[in-house]
């Protein structure tokens, strides 16, 4: 079956700034291990990238639940609220885009995250169509939430190749027979796993 959609990831794969470098942020700062972060910010990050909560209450309460002052606070909302684009990543599908490939995004992203998103220059005009968790009201951690993008845009899983930075997502991609990649930082991976489905143009 021939490869005609690339379903991306943002945090990870198109923006190096991660929820994991938000929590490793936090770890460092406060003297916690990584693990202990995890399991206390888990719930209240949940709420807030499926938008049962606002950004308001994430903040205010990630502040109490780690005792966060002001300033650091302030740096946490900047680190995780900024775009650091990866070029190459977004030249590529872009290139991909303009041989006939359709490049949808399909994003675990909060309310705030998303404004700044579809601010950038380039977003609208890359994507075919963007998904968020916070209009799905789901996660990833939900295969409805990658169903919902397969079904609104009528497209079949095994045309599809998957792109994350995550191990679980991939895992749930193939689940639903969709090819994947797993992004480690190298962007000419991804031309690598479309050049072994045999799809990459001349």
């Amino acid at each position: 079956m021939k490869i005609n959609n690339i379903i991306v990831d943002w945090h990870g794969v198109l923006d190096r700034r991660t929820f994991r470098g938000l929590k490793e942020l936090i770890a460092s700062r406060k003297g916690l291990r990584l693990e202990e972060v995890e399991v206390r910010i888990k719930d209240l990050a949940h709420s807030w990238v499926t938008g049962e909560i606002s950004p308001e209450f994430f903040w205010k309460h990630l502040a109490i639940r780690f005792g966060l002052r002001w300033q650091l606070l302030a740096y946490l909302k900047n680190y995780i609220l900024s775009i650091d684009l990866n070029f190459e990543v977004v030249a590529l599908l872009q290139r991909l885009k303009d041989s006939g490939y359709k490049i949808f995004l399909l994003s675990d992203c909060p309310e705030d995250k998303k404004e700044v998103i579809l601010k950038s220059d380039f977003a609208e005009e890359l994507f075919e169509d963007m998904f968020f968790s916070f209009d799905s009201k789901m996660s990833k951690e939900n295969p409805d939430f990658f169903m919902e993008l397969i079904t609104e845009c009528h497209l079949l899983p095994n045309e599809c190749l998957y792109i994350d930075d995550n191990g679980k997502n991939i895992q749930t991609a193939k689940f639903l027979f969709m090819e994947t990649h797993l992004f480690t930082g190298d962007d000419m991976g991804i031309m690598r796993a479309l050049k072994n489905l045999e799809q990459v143009p001349d």
